[in-house]
Order: structure tokens, then C-alpha cells, then sequence
């Protein structure tokens, strides 16, 4: 397993890209534009010590036949 763990925010990294690709799904399913923007500003607010928090699990497999 090879975790991503952010505990801080920071514009370039790779939970804030998350957010970018998160923010065009919801758009994409027909998320109201209104409510994707609100929850887009909300996270990229969370600058301040202790409010951002981003973990991804990523696991490598492998397999022989």
C-alpha cells in the first residue's frame, strides 16, 4: 500500500487536483453549478492548521499466470 496523506492544503498538490477533477465530474452528472461552486471554495478554504485533512489508499498488485 502507498498512501497519499496531505494534512495541510497547498494549491498544487495532489488533493487539491482531486478537488479539479471532482469539481468537473459533479458538473458533468448534472450537479447544480451553484452548490459544486460553494463545496469548490468551502475545501480550498480549509488552509488554516488542522482543517484539511486528504488520504488516498493506493494498493500494487501483482499476478501470475
Amino acid at each position: 500500500m502507498f498512501p497519499v496523506i496531505e494534512t495541510r492544503y497547498q494549491p498544487d498538490s495532489f488533493g487539491a487536483e482531486v478537488i479539479l477533477t471532482s469539481v468537473e465530474q459533479a458538473l458533468q452528472h448534472g450537479m447544480p453549478a451553484a452548490d459544486v461552486a460553494a463545496w469548490e471554495r468551502d475545501l480550498r478554504s480549509r488552509t488554516a492548521d488542522g482543517e484539511w485533512f486528504f488520504c488516498l489508499n493506493r494498493f500494487i498488485f501483482a499476478a501470475r499466470k
